[in-house]
């Protein structure tokens, strides 16, 4: 059957047109979510896109059913085919057939897929066609053990030698060559003798491991990234209709010929594992945000100053909330040097800026909360060594983040966003406790001597 007939039964492109925009959809996430994992590393998608591994390993585990015990297939190669990783990647395969159809392989191993495509999703005819004469007799063994010699077969072949002829004689649906593009020295060659064999209405599906994944393996001689993968693919003259990055190693890509949609991209898009079914909210959630006046209170941190003040806001200079405005003592002598100075970079040493002891700032009480937003505007902070932001329950601090002012926001009045489980580009986590004790917010800043410093707290909200 021609997959572009279950493409048009929804809503797909009538003939002649191009490829469905649905399907060119779902294809171009799939290449940003493959070159975001080639980005990160395995390391890191590994921990960050964990839900959507586990999801795909638990089906790969589920589906499976041992296959009996065959000739040819030592431990260490049945231990290798029943790896987490390696049958995720069988069970997304046989995902992507339909009952009947007419599998060719190209790069078969010891048959383990192929059993798998005839047992699991009930093909109706397989060939396979392998480089290394010990593959294949363990392959045909295999097949003869299940049951399945009448209509699956492995015999010796190179990709390179493969003709259109050969893969329409099969009356082939669906062209896998899966684990192999690595092995060869000119992949895109590989490639291109796949794409001129598929006959009108076969699809192709092909995998390589993705860069930083499985380039330990000497037998593997190329690499691939996302954009190399597409150059090859489009080289070739290949429509893509579905990228599929699985178990965090390889990258999984539906083609064919055909400009216009294929049906079994829509059997690949119901394969995906869907990540968000049985997600629950954590406990500390549903979180929400109480805006509140801005009505500050002595802070304890007002230290060692000459002068300060806080002053309600200047509607006319587009100010909000309230100020701040306060000048530390000096040390006429340490005074004079940073004058000298300026404001180059020994001018942050703490030793020249005695900076130690001299602190100004605002304190917000508050009750059972988990958190606080405020918006800030910076109007002087150039005296300003370091910005904390604390909660206190009954005198004793139970929070801390602190902002060091090695980095300054682009927005004029930038906004922060402080909770537990929060650590910014600029407020950074120093001490995390129980928030919700607390009954007074502190915004304090560290001040160099004889310096004076602005600042506002525009806006005031508390996270519950």
């Amino acid at each position: 059957m021609d997959g572009n007939d279950v493409v048009a039964g929804v809503d797909g492109p009538a003939e002649g047109q191009g490829q469905h925009p649905w399907e060119q959809a779902l294809v171009r996430q799939g290449w940003e979510l493959v070159e975001v994992m080639e980005r990160l590393g395995p390391a890191r998608t590994g921990t960050v896109f964990a839900p959507r591994w586990e999801r795909s390993t638990e089906r790969g585990a589920s589906a499976y059913t041992p296959l009996p015990p065959t000739e040819g297939l030592s431990a260490f190669q049945r231990a290798m085919y029943e790896s987490p990783g390696n049958l995720t990647r069988f069970a997304w395969t046989c995902a992507l057939v339909r009952p009947g159809e007419r599998v060719m392989e190209i790069g078969i191993g010891r048959g383990f897929l192929a059993t798998m495509l005839l047992r699991d999703a009930g093909i109706g005819g397989y060939r396979g066609i392998e480089l290394e004469a010990g593959n294949v007799r363990a392959a045909n063994a295999m097949f003869a053990a299940n049951g399945f010699a009448d209509r699956a077969t492995a015999e010796q072949g190179d990709l390179y030698q493969l003709t259109r002829e050969v893969v329409a004689d099969h009356g082939t649906d669906l062209l896998v060559c899966c684990e192999v593009l690595e092995h060869v020295p000119d992949p895109e060659a590989g490639l291109k003798a796949l794409a001129d064999a598929l006959p009108e209405g076969t699809d192709l599906l092909v995998s390589v491991p993705l860069r930083g994944r499985l380039e330990t393996i000497w037998g593997h001689v190329a690499m691939f990234g996302a954009a190399r993968v597409r150059d090859m693919l489009a080289a070739a003259g290949l429509t893509v209709h579905h990228v599929e990055p699985l178990a965090n190693t390889w990258v999984f890509v539906l083609a064919s010929r055909d400009p216009r949609g294929s049906g079994r991209s829509a059997l690949a898009a119901a394969a995906v594992p869907d990540l968000v079914a049985d997600l629950e909210a954590p406990p500390e959630w549903p979180m929400r945000v109480d805006n509140v006046d801005v009505e500050p209170v002595e802070s304890r941190w007002n230290r060692r100053l000459t002068s300060h003040r806080v002053r309600p806001a200047d509607p006319e200079r587009n100010e909000r909330g309230a100020y701040l405005e306060a000048t530390a003592e000096a040390d006429p002598a340490l005074a004079a040097n940073l004058g000298r100075l300026g404001r180059g970079p020994l001018r942050r040493v703490p030793a020249l800026r005695g900076a130690k002891g001299h602190y100004a700032g605002m304190q917000f009480r508050c009750t059972g909360v988990r958190g606080v937003r405020f918006e800030l505007d910076p109007l002087d902070i150039d005296g300003v060594v370091a910005f904390y932001a604390d909660f206190y329950a009954g005198g004793t601090r139970v929070a801390r983040w602190k902002w060091d002012m090695t980095k300054r926001p682009k927005s004029k009045h930038p906004t922060f966003m402080l909770e537990e489980r929060r650590s910014g580009t600029y407020f950074r986590k120093a001490q995390v406790g129980d928030v919700s004790t607390a009954d007074a917010f502190e915004l304090h800043a560290q001040v160099e001597q004889g310096a004076t410093v602005r600042f506002g707290v525009r806006r005031l909200g508390w996270l519950r």
